[in-house]
């Protein structure tokens, strides 16, 4: 029983479909699966509406908050040298 999707003839073909889809519309996001019907292999498709940070974002944003709070006990630290502490 043929499926009804377009149907790729192996794995290579279906994510080098992928990958030019893919390219083409930012906002998709595609899975290569083999097809249980066709013994072929198809792609199954969701939109993407949210924006995913890369790695490099979510490092700098991390180290970001790492130094805030760094300065933070920095500045209370001094403050209590300087006898200004709640007491």
């Amino acid at each position: 029983m043929a499926c009804q999707k377009i149907t790729y003839p192996d794995k290579k073909a279906a994510i080098t479909a992928r990958n030019k889809r893919q390219a083409e519309d930012r906002g998709l996001e595609l899975r290569v699966y083999p097809c249980p019907r066709c013994r072929g292999w198809n792609l199954a498709k969701r939109e993407v509406n949210h924006w995913k940070p890369t790695r490099a974002a979510q490092h700098a944003r991390h180290e970001s908050h790492r130094h805030e709070r760094r300065n933070e006990r920095h500045r209370m630290r001094a403050a209590l040298r300087k006898g200004g502490g709640d007491e």
